[in-house]
Formats: C-alpha cells, structure tokens, sequence
C-alpha cells in the first residue's frame, strides 16, 4: 500500500495566498492615479448559476463591467465553523468550493473586489453539494476475514486526500490507526487478531476536518498455527529431480488471470536458472538453516543469524525446504538481516531495507518435487515512518498468500524460497534472517 503525507488544507491557503499575491503586484503595477482615492466598490457578479459537486461545486456568473474588477471571490463556513475563501481571477467567469462535508444547504457569499480592494455588496447564494467525498469511500468500506487479520479495502473514485481510521481492541486495548491515501482503490491489513468476534470500527476524514459517523463490521478472524519449525531441512540438489514442470499466473493488460507453464531441465542449466538450484548452503557470512530457527539477526548484538548467498550468489536465486510433513499454508512472516540497524541518513549506516537484504521474492510449492506452483509474490515495502518501519523489521513482515480471498493453499511438504531483488537493485550477496510460515499440517 501506498502512503502519501499530505496537507490539503495548508495547499490550498497557500493557492489562495499566491492568487492574491499576484493580484497584489498586478494592482501595485497598476498608475496610481488608477487606485489612489478610489473608494467606488464594483458592481456584484450577475446570472449566478451552480453545479455542484461531490462536497462542493463550481459557481458560473458574468462578471462586473467595471474596468478595475481584479478577482471574484467566494467566503463561506464549513461544518467546523471555520470560513473559507476562494477565489478567481476577473479573467474566469467560474469559481470552484469545496470542503462541504454534509448533504446540507451552505450559505456562500460571491463578492467582486477591484484593484483598490473595494468589494462589492455580496450576491448571497444558498447551494447542497452532491454526496461529499468522505461519506462516498465509507460507503465502499469492506472488512474482510482473514488469517488472525482482516482486510480494510475501499475505493476513492475521486482520488481525493484522504485518511480512513480503524478502531479496535487488541487484548483489552483500544487501537485506533489512520492511513492516509488518494489511490483509486485500496488495502490495508489489520493483524494480532484474536479468532474470535472483533468490532472493526471504521471511519473517514478529510483535510476540512470533515469526519464519518463509523461504520462497525463484527468479524471473526481465520484460524491457524505456526508451522513446527523443528521439522524443516535443507533439499540439496541431490534430492531434486532433473525435470521440473513450473505453473504460475500471471495477469494481462486487462486485469486477467493467464496460467503459465514451463519445463526446466536443471542439467542443461549451469548455475541457477530463475532459482532452480540452490544457493550456497553455508559460507562464512551465513547459512541457509538460519532461516528457519527462530532466531532473528540483530546488527547490535552481531549474532550473525542469517542466510548469505555467498560471493557468487546475485538474483535470481533458490533456496529449497523440506518442511517435513505435508500442510497447507495460509500467510507468513520474513525477518530482514539487522532488523534494528536502519539506515536513516548518509553517515548512518545498517542494513535494514538497504543493501543486500532481499526485497522481491517468490514462494513457489510442491508435493513431489517435480511439480512447483508459485503461491505468491511478495515485496517488503519500507513504511514512510521511521519508528513503524523499525517495529515492522522487529515484528516480521507478514503476508496472507491469497490477499483477496484469504484461504488455505493446496497441501504440498516442499517449498522453493526464490528471491529477485536486493533493496539496493544491484548483484551481488543476498540475505534474509527468518521466515515463520502458518497454517495447518494436513
């Protein structure tokens, strides 16, 4: 998900300032003997018609004749009590308000100012906005189950600035969190859930301080356990087949779901080939069984528990895991090298969301070896706050496999970890600290 820090209310004073600014020099420029003791306010705005909008609309009018009208303006309150201004210039004949935040009648005042800063009598005008944007994207508010977590999605058809926030109890504490957005359509992921009967509260805000009545979804998150790690191994090349048959989907220029397959013959190949060989077991800078121990690399403590590639390790590249029995997968976490050691400035150094640590990979499973099914494609995404960035490279990041419809995976006992990109894009060594995988033994 993308997160975009925005302050609308702070854009648009700033627009106005700036018009009035240019009107300023505009007037300033203008002989004094055009200005100087004029007090003869113009003529008001005439044939005011309005087209409203989702939480305003746009005024349309004739403008004064008067030879000194500079700008139009619009002044009106929003639901906060707060008074707006708007304005344009004597050169347009509309004018664009926004902010209204209820399906309500505002009283809006059009004035003409000249370039003497008179103001004409106010042309009063009583107008209802369409639907505002707010109480449009709650509308569209779904609160999916998922695996101890639920899915908030909703759509901004507008692509409005917005804020929608989640109110919910976690083990007796009440946790209201606000992600702020503008896509057209959008996820976020709740998770620490209990299974068990949660209220999920939700509602949204605007810069206007407009703001929803919440909107409550009872859900039962998805039941799961963590997958005994105990039972994992190392699958050398040994153990592998010289044939594999790969499927995966892809999707079109349409959205469409497109099955592929491929043949790969392993002894054809030298070296790895989109993974399919794995990667050096153990070198000096780390092993492969680190990433299943439960022990989670700290920069600080230097306790070296990570995988290393090697020298000659670059992406793409495999690892393959014998998880020890047949299960069925629903999420999983992934731990980076130097969870703590973030990177933050220039003189800064560490390895978190930098560097060699793997930020594109690929699950891919199998229930004997020679047929492999890619379940998901993931990407870690640093958070834009430092502090949460930091708690999420501690807590793991967590990925449902199937994110629009959370469900269990096929069984299958193997499992190819394939990754494709270093945070830093560039070849060379790739590391990863732990992965915890849930779901249940079939």
């Amino acid at each position: 998900m993308k997160k975009y820090i925005f302050n609308y209310k702070s854009y648009t004073i700033k627009a106005f300032i700036f018009l009035c600014f240019s009107m300023l020099i505009v007037l300033c420029s203008c002989n004094d003997d055009e200005t100087n003791g004029d007090t003869t306010p113009p003529e008001e705005v005439t044939n005011v018609t309005f087209e409203p909008n989702n939480g305003g609309g746009t005024f349309f009018y004739d403008v004064p004749e008067d030879e000194d009208v500079l700008l139009v303006k619009a002044v009106y309150k929003l639901d906060s009590e707060k008074t707006i201004f708007r304005a344009s210039s004597f050169y347009s004949d509309s004018l664009k308000i926004d902010g209204l935040g209820s399906l309500k009648p505002y009283t809006v005042e059009l004035i003409a100012v000249d370039r003497a800063g008179n103001e004409s009598k106010p042309v009063i005008q009583e107008v209802t906005p369409l639907t505002p944007t707010t109480q449009l994207v709650l509308a569209t508010v779904e609160v999916i189950p998922s695996f101890s977590s639920v899915f908030v999605r909703w759509k901004n058809p507008q692509r409005k600035n917005i804020v929608i926030g989640v109110n919910y109890t976690v083990n007796g504490f009440t946790v209201i969190k606000k992600f702020a957005s503008n896509e057209l359509s959008e996820k976020i992921l709740i998770d620490n859930l209990e299974t068990s009967s949660h209220d999920i509260s939700v509602f949204i805000e605007d810069d206007f301080e407009n703001k929803t009545s919440a909107k409550v979804f009872n859900i039962e998150p998805l039941g799961d356990v963590l997958l005994d790690k105990t039972k994992f191994s190392f699958l050398r090349d040994e153990l592998l087949p010289d044939e594999m048959h790969e499927t995966w989907v892809e999707l079109d220029d349409q959205g469409m779901e497109i099955t592929q397959n491929r043949t790969v013959i392993r002894s054809e190949k030298e070296g790895g080939f989109e993974g399919n060989w794995n990667a050096e077991e153990r070198n000096p800078d780390g092993e492969i069984q680190y990433f299943w121990d439960g022990i989670i690399d700290d920069g600080i403590l230097r306790n070296k528990n990570f995988f290393s590639t090697g020298l000659s390790g670059s992406v793409p590249f495999s690892y393959y895991i014998d998880l020890g029995e047949e299960v069925v997968m629903s999420r999983f976490r992934v731990w980076q090298q130097d969870w703590n050691q973030i990177e933050t400035g220039k003189d800064q150094s560490g390895n978190a969301y930098s560097n060699g640590n793997v930020e594109i990979f690929e699950l891919w499973v199998s229930n004997d070896k020679v047929n492999w099914e890619r379940i998901r494609k993931a990407i870690i995404v640093k958070p834009f706050d430092e502090i949460e960035a930091k708690q999420e490279a501690l807590d793991g990041h967590h990925f449902i496999v199937y994110e629009e419809d959370p469900r269990f995976t096929k069984p299958f006992r193997y499992l190819e970890y394939r990754g494709l990109q270093r945070f830093d894009e560039a070849d060379g060594t790739c590391y990863a600290s732990e992965l915890s995988i849930y779901g249940n033994p079939n």
